[in-house]
Protein backbone atom coordinates (compact mmCIF):
# COMPACT_ATOMS: atom_id res chain seq x y z
CA UNK A 1 0.00 0.00 0.00
CA UNK A 2 1.14 3.56 -0.68
CA UNK A 3 -0.24 6.98 0.09
CA UNK A 4 -1.08 9.29 -2.82
CA UNK A 5 -0.66 13.08 -2.68
CA UNK A 6 -4.31 13.36 -1.75
CA UNK A 7 -3.69 11.26 1.36
CA UNK A 8 -5.74 8.33 0.08
CA UNK A 9 -4.18 4.91 0.55
CA UNK A 10 -3.73 3.03 -2.71
CA UNK A 11 -2.37 -0.34 -3.71
CA UNK A 12 -1.53 -2.12 -6.97
CA UNK A 13 -5.19 -2.30 -7.96
CA UNK A 14 -5.63 1.45 -7.55
CA UNK A 15 -2.76 2.64 -9.72
CA UNK A 16 -1.59 1.80 -13.23
CA UNK A 17 1.44 -0.46 -12.73
CA UNK A 18 3.41 0.97 -15.64
CA UNK A 19 3.40 4.52 -14.20
CA UNK A 20 6.60 4.69 -12.15
CA UNK A 21 6.69 8.43 -11.44
CA UNK A 22 4.02 10.80 -10.29
CA UNK A 23 2.62 13.24 -12.80
CA UNK A 24 3.93 16.05 -10.64
CA UNK A 25 7.52 14.82 -10.99
CA UNK A 26 7.06 14.24 -14.70
CA UNK A 27 5.60 17.69 -15.29
CA UNK A 28 8.19 19.46 -13.17
CA UNK A 29 11.09 17.87 -15.06
CA UNK A 30 9.49 18.46 -18.46
CA UNK A 31 8.66 22.13 -17.96
CA UNK A 32 11.99 22.86 -16.29
CA UNK A 33 13.97 21.31 -19.14
CA UNK A 34 11.89 22.72 -22.00
CA UNK A 35 11.58 26.19 -20.54
CA UNK A 36 7.83 26.32 -21.17
CA UNK A 37 5.98 28.65 -18.83
CA UNK A 38 3.45 26.60 -16.91
CA UNK A 39 2.26 25.71 -13.45
CA UNK A 40 3.76 22.34 -12.64
CA UNK A 41 1.62 22.09 -9.53
CA UNK A 42 -1.19 21.43 -11.99
CA UNK A 43 -0.34 17.76 -12.44
CA UNK A 44 -0.88 15.47 -9.49
CA UNK A 45 -0.26 11.83 -8.69
CA UNK A 46 -1.65 9.22 -11.12
CA UNK A 47 -3.37 7.54 -8.18
CA UNK A 48 -5.46 10.60 -7.32
CA UNK A 49 -9.07 9.59 -6.63
CA UNK A 50 -11.83 10.16 -9.11
CA UNK A 51 -13.61 13.46 -8.57
CA UNK A 52 -10.61 15.37 -7.20
CA UNK A 53 -10.37 18.89 -8.64
CA UNK A 54 -6.94 20.16 -9.63
CA UNK A 55 -5.38 22.84 -11.82
CA UNK A 56 -3.68 22.29 -15.16
CA UNK A 57 -1.94 25.47 -16.22
CA UNK A 58 -4.54 27.69 -14.51
CA UNK A 59 -7.44 25.59 -15.84
CA UNK A 60 -9.39 23.85 -13.08
CA UNK A 61 -10.07 20.23 -13.97
CA UNK A 62 -11.78 17.30 -12.28
CA UNK A 63 -10.70 13.69 -12.72
CA UNK A 64 -13.44 11.13 -13.32
CA UNK A 65 -13.76 7.53 -14.40
CA UNK A 66 -16.24 5.64 -16.52
CA UNK A 67 -16.47 2.13 -17.97
CA UNK A 68 -15.69 1.15 -21.54
CA UNK A 69 -18.01 -1.17 -23.42
CA UNK A 70 -15.83 -4.14 -22.39
CA UNK A 71 -15.72 -3.03 -18.76
CA UNK A 72 -12.21 -1.51 -18.80
CA UNK A 73 -12.05 1.52 -16.48
CA UNK A 74 -11.34 4.77 -18.35
CA UNK A 75 -9.90 7.91 -16.75
CA UNK A 76 -10.66 11.39 -18.02
CA UNK A 77 -10.40 15.02 -16.87
CA UNK A 78 -12.99 17.76 -17.29
CA UNK A 79 -12.71 21.53 -17.15
CA UNK A 80 -15.55 24.06 -17.10
CA UNK A 81 -15.58 26.89 -19.64
CA UNK A 82 -17.40 30.24 -19.53
CA UNK A 83 -21.20 30.15 -19.56
CA UNK A 84 -23.13 33.08 -21.01
CA UNK A 85 -26.85 33.86 -21.28
CA UNK A 86 -27.14 31.60 -24.32
CA UNK A 87 -25.02 28.82 -22.87
CA UNK A 88 -21.33 28.10 -23.20
CA UNK A 89 -18.99 27.23 -26.05
CA UNK A 90 -18.62 23.64 -27.29
CA UNK A 91 -16.47 21.23 -25.32
CA UNK A 92 -13.06 20.44 -26.79
CA UNK A 93 -12.19 16.75 -26.44
CA UNK A 94 -8.47 15.90 -26.61
CA UNK A 95 -7.33 12.39 -27.52
CA UNK A 96 -3.69 11.26 -27.39
CA UNK A 97 -1.97 9.13 -30.00
CA UNK A 98 -0.17 5.79 -30.01
CA UNK A 99 1.37 4.92 -26.63
CA UNK A 100 0.74 8.42 -25.22
CA UNK A 101 -1.49 9.72 -22.47
CA UNK A 102 -3.71 12.70 -21.79
CA UNK A 103 -0.92 14.89 -20.37
CA UNK A 104 0.58 15.30 -23.84
CA UNK A 105 -2.03 18.04 -24.37
CA UNK A 106 -1.06 20.08 -21.28
CA UNK A 107 0.92 22.77 -23.17
CA UNK A 108 -2.01 23.30 -25.56
CA UNK A 109 -4.48 23.49 -22.67
CA UNK A 110 -2.21 26.07 -21.07
CA UNK A 111 -2.22 28.14 -24.26
CA UNK A 112 -6.00 27.89 -24.65
CA UNK A 113 -6.63 28.94 -21.06
CA UNK A 114 -10.21 28.75 -19.78
CA UNK A 115 -11.97 29.89 -22.94
CA UNK A 116 -13.51 26.47 -23.64
CA UNK A 117 -14.71 23.58 -21.51
CA UNK A 118 -12.39 20.66 -22.18
CA UNK A 119 -12.14 16.91 -21.78
CA UNK A 120 -8.91 14.94 -22.05
CA UNK A 121 -8.84 11.18 -21.62
CA UNK A 122 -6.58 8.16 -21.49
CA UNK A 123 -7.56 5.45 -23.94
CA UNK A 124 -7.77 1.90 -22.59
CA UNK A 125 -4.32 0.50 -21.79
CA UNK A 126 -2.75 3.98 -21.63
CA UNK A 127 -2.04 6.43 -18.82
CA UNK A 128 -4.37 5.96 -15.87
CA UNK A 129 -6.95 3.90 -17.77
CA UNK A 130 -6.80 0.17 -17.16
CA UNK A 131 -5.49 -2.78 -19.09
CA UNK A 132 -7.40 -5.95 -19.91
CA UNK A 133 -8.66 -5.41 -23.45
CA UNK A 134 -8.35 -8.36 -25.83
CA UNK A 135 -7.73 -6.21 -28.93
CA UNK A 136 -6.79 -2.53 -29.01
CA UNK A 137 -8.69 -1.59 -32.16
CA UNK A 138 -9.55 1.84 -33.54
CA UNK A 139 -13.33 1.25 -33.19
CA UNK A 140 -12.82 0.18 -29.55
CA UNK A 141 -10.74 3.31 -28.87
CA UNK A 142 -13.42 5.37 -30.62
CA UNK A 143 -16.00 3.89 -28.29
CA UNK A 144 -13.74 4.84 -25.33
CA UNK A 145 -13.92 8.47 -26.48
CA UNK A 146 -17.68 8.32 -26.99
CA UNK A 147 -18.20 6.80 -23.52
CA UNK A 148 -16.23 9.59 -21.84
CA UNK A 149 -18.04 12.30 -23.83
CA UNK A 150 -21.42 10.82 -22.97
CA UNK A 151 -20.49 10.55 -19.29
CA UNK A 152 -19.35 14.19 -19.25
CA UNK A 153 -22.65 15.71 -20.34
CA UNK A 154 -24.81 16.68 -23.31
CA UNK A 155 -22.70 19.49 -24.81
CA UNK A 156 -21.78 19.86 -28.45
CA UNK A 157 -18.16 18.77 -28.92
CA UNK A 158 -15.14 19.16 -31.13
CA UNK A 159 -13.02 16.02 -31.24
CA UNK A 160 -9.26 16.67 -31.40
CA UNK A 161 -6.89 13.77 -32.00
CA UNK A 162 -3.15 13.38 -32.53
CA UNK A 163 -1.64 10.79 -34.89
CA UNK A 164 -3.42 7.46 -34.29
CA UNK A 165 -6.21 9.41 -32.63
CA UNK A 166 -7.07 11.01 -35.96
CA UNK A 167 -8.52 7.61 -36.84
CA UNK A 168 -9.94 7.14 -33.35
CA UNK A 169 -11.96 10.38 -33.40
CA UNK A 170 -13.47 9.42 -36.77
CA UNK A 171 -14.84 6.27 -35.12
CA UNK A 172 -15.96 8.26 -32.08
CA UNK A 173 -17.80 10.79 -34.27
CA UNK A 174 -19.83 8.04 -35.92
CA UNK A 175 -20.97 6.90 -32.49
CA UNK A 176 -21.73 10.40 -31.18
CA UNK A 177 -23.62 11.57 -34.26
CA UNK A 178 -25.04 15.10 -34.30
CA UNK A 179 -23.27 16.15 -31.10
CA UNK A 180 -20.00 16.47 -33.01
CA UNK A 181 -19.49 19.95 -34.46
CA UNK A 182 -16.16 19.10 -36.04
CA UNK A 183 -13.03 16.97 -35.97
CA UNK A 184 -9.51 18.40 -35.75
CA UNK A 185 -6.62 16.08 -36.49
CA UNK A 186 -3.13 17.02 -35.36
CA UNK A 187 -0.47 15.47 -37.61
CA UNK A 188 -2.59 12.63 -38.90
CA UNK A 189 -4.48 11.23 -41.91
CA UNK A 190 -1.64 12.15 -44.28
CA UNK A 191 -2.67 9.84 -47.10
CA UNK A 192 -5.88 7.94 -46.47
CA UNK A 193 -5.99 6.74 -50.09
CA UNK A 194 -2.70 4.85 -49.87
CA UNK A 195 -3.07 1.09 -49.84
CA UNK A 196 -0.82 -0.79 -47.43
CA UNK A 197 0.46 -4.02 -48.91
CA UNK A 198 0.25 -6.98 -46.46
CA UNK A 199 4.00 -7.52 -46.82
CA UNK A 200 4.69 -3.88 -45.93
CA UNK A 201 2.59 -4.33 -42.81
CA UNK A 202 4.50 -7.46 -41.82
CA UNK A 203 7.86 -5.79 -42.50
CA UNK A 204 6.82 -2.84 -40.32
CA UNK A 205 5.78 -5.08 -37.44
CA UNK A 206 8.74 -7.46 -37.60
CA UNK A 207 11.26 -5.36 -35.60
CA UNK A 208 8.64 -4.70 -32.90
CA UNK A 209 8.07 -8.43 -32.54
CA UNK A 210 11.82 -9.09 -32.27
CA UNK A 211 12.67 -6.34 -29.76
CA UNK A 212 9.69 -4.19 -28.90
CA UNK A 213 11.42 -1.61 -26.70
CA UNK A 214 14.25 -0.89 -29.12
CA UNK A 215 11.94 -0.75 -32.14
CA UNK A 216 9.49 1.54 -30.32
CA UNK A 217 12.27 3.93 -29.29
CA UNK A 218 13.73 4.03 -32.82
CA UNK A 219 10.25 4.57 -34.27
CA UNK A 220 9.50 7.53 -32.01
CA UNK A 221 12.90 9.23 -32.29
CA UNK A 222 12.47 9.26 -36.08
CA UNK A 223 9.35 11.41 -35.60
CA UNK A 224 11.40 14.44 -34.54
CA UNK A 225 13.50 16.89 -36.54
CA UNK A 226 17.27 17.19 -35.98
CA UNK A 227 16.77 20.48 -34.12
CA UNK A 228 13.96 19.23 -31.85
CA UNK A 229 14.32 19.93 -28.13
CA UNK A 230 16.07 16.88 -26.56
CA UNK A 231 13.94 17.16 -23.42
CA UNK A 232 10.77 16.80 -25.46
CA UNK A 233 12.22 13.82 -27.34
CA UNK A 234 13.20 12.20 -24.04
CA UNK A 235 9.76 12.80 -22.55
CA UNK A 236 7.94 11.22 -25.51
CA UNK A 237 10.28 8.21 -25.64
CA UNK A 238 9.73 7.64 -21.90
CA UNK A 239 5.96 7.90 -22.35
CA UNK A 240 5.94 5.37 -25.19
CA UNK A 241 8.13 2.88 -23.34
CA UNK A 242 5.91 3.12 -20.24
CA UNK A 243 3.03 1.49 -22.15
CA UNK A 244 3.03 -2.33 -22.06
CA UNK A 245 4.26 -3.99 -25.25
CA UNK A 246 1.01 -5.92 -25.60
CA UNK A 247 -0.84 -2.62 -25.91
CA UNK A 248 1.69 -0.88 -28.14
CA UNK A 249 2.19 -3.75 -30.56
CA UNK A 250 -1.49 -4.62 -30.61
CA UNK A 251 -2.54 -1.03 -31.34
CA UNK A 252 0.15 -0.59 -34.00
CA UNK A 253 -1.00 -3.67 -35.86
CA UNK A 254 -4.61 -2.49 -35.69
CA UNK A 255 -3.63 0.94 -37.08
CA UNK A 256 -1.86 -0.61 -40.05
CA UNK A 257 -4.78 -2.90 -40.85
CA UNK A 258 -7.50 -0.29 -40.31
CA UNK A 259 -7.03 1.73 -43.53
CA UNK A 260 -9.94 0.26 -45.59
CA UNK A 261 -12.35 0.67 -42.66
CA UNK A 262 -11.08 4.22 -42.09
CA UNK A 263 -11.96 5.20 -45.66
CA UNK A 264 -15.47 3.81 -45.25
CA UNK A 265 -15.90 5.66 -41.95
CA UNK A 266 -14.74 8.98 -43.42
CA UNK A 267 -17.32 8.71 -46.18
CA UNK A 268 -20.05 8.25 -43.56
CA UNK A 269 -19.08 11.32 -41.53
CA UNK A 270 -21.41 14.32 -41.40
CA UNK A 271 -19.12 16.63 -39.39
CA UNK A 272 -16.27 18.58 -41.07
CA UNK A 273 -12.69 17.35 -40.65
CA UNK A 274 -9.71 19.71 -40.58
CA UNK A 275 -6.04 18.85 -40.09
CA UNK A 276 -3.16 20.72 -38.44
CA UNK A 277 -0.28 18.80 -39.98
CA UNK A 278 3.47 19.27 -39.83
CA UNK A 279 4.90 20.66 -43.03
CA UNK A 280 8.38 19.29 -42.29
CA UNK A 281 8.00 15.77 -40.92
CA UNK A 282 5.61 14.07 -43.35
CA UNK A 283 3.79 15.55 -46.32
CA UNK A 284 0.01 15.38 -46.57
CA UNK A 285 -1.33 14.10 -49.88
CA UNK A 286 -3.53 16.89 -51.28
CA UNK A 287 -5.50 14.68 -53.64
CA UNK A 288 -6.35 12.21 -50.89
CA UNK A 289 -7.36 15.02 -48.52
CA UNK A 290 -9.64 16.52 -51.17
CA UNK A 291 -11.20 13.18 -51.98
CA UNK A 292 -12.20 12.60 -48.36
CA UNK A 293 -13.12 16.20 -47.58
CA UNK A 294 -10.17 16.95 -45.30
CA UNK A 295 -9.13 20.61 -45.04
CA UNK A 296 -5.40 20.86 -44.32
CA UNK A 297 -3.49 23.59 -42.43
CA UNK A 298 0.29 23.47 -42.07
CA UNK A 299 2.24 23.81 -38.82
CA UNK A 300 5.79 24.79 -39.72
CA UNK A 301 9.12 23.96 -38.13
CA UNK A 302 8.08 20.92 -36.09
CA UNK A 303 8.14 17.16 -36.20
CA UNK A 304 5.27 14.84 -35.34
CA UNK A 305 4.60 16.16 -31.81
CA UNK A 306 3.64 19.74 -32.66
CA UNK A 307 1.46 20.11 -29.54
CA UNK A 308 4.65 19.78 -27.47
CA UNK A 309 7.04 21.62 -29.78
CA UNK A 310 4.75 24.51 -30.82
CA UNK A 311 1.77 24.40 -28.46
CA UNK A 312 0.77 28.03 -29.01
CA UNK A 313 0.63 27.55 -32.78
CA UNK A 314 -1.47 24.41 -32.35
CA UNK A 315 -3.76 26.15 -29.84
CA UNK A 316 -4.19 29.11 -32.20
CA UNK A 317 -5.02 26.76 -35.06
CA UNK A 318 -7.59 24.94 -32.95
CA UNK A 319 -9.18 28.22 -31.88
CA UNK A 320 -9.48 29.47 -35.44
CA UNK A 321 -11.06 26.24 -36.65
CA UNK A 322 -13.48 26.00 -33.72
CA UNK A 323 -14.53 29.65 -33.99
CA UNK A 324 -15.03 29.48 -37.77
CA UNK A 325 -16.99 26.23 -37.71
CA UNK A 326 -19.06 27.38 -34.71
CA UNK A 327 -19.92 30.66 -36.44
CA UNK A 328 -20.82 28.81 -39.63
CA UNK A 329 -23.05 26.40 -37.72
CA UNK A 330 -24.70 29.32 -35.91
CA UNK A 331 -25.45 31.02 -39.21
CA UNK A 332 -26.98 27.84 -40.61
CA UNK A 333 -29.19 27.51 -37.53
CA UNK A 334 -30.41 31.11 -37.89
CA UNK A 335 -31.13 30.61 -41.57
CA UNK A 336 -32.95 27.37 -40.80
Amino acid sequence: MRRSRSGVMSGPDDCHKHKEKSRFEKAYKFYRETGLSASVAAVLDPCRPSGLAFDVMAVTMTTRTTAAADGVALTYDLSVGPIGPEGGPPRLVFVHGWCGDRTVWDPVLSALGARYPTLRLDLAGHGDSRLGRRRYTMPAFGDDVARCVEAAGPEEVFLIGHSMAGEVIVEAALRLGGRVAGLIGVDTLWNVSRELDPQVIEDTLAPFRRDYRQAAEDYVRAMFLPNSNPAIVHRVVADVLSVPAEVGLGALEEILRHRPALRRSLLQLKAPVELLNSAAWRSTDAASAERYGLRVHEVRGVGHFSMLERPRAVAAGIEKIVDRLSASAGTRRLEG
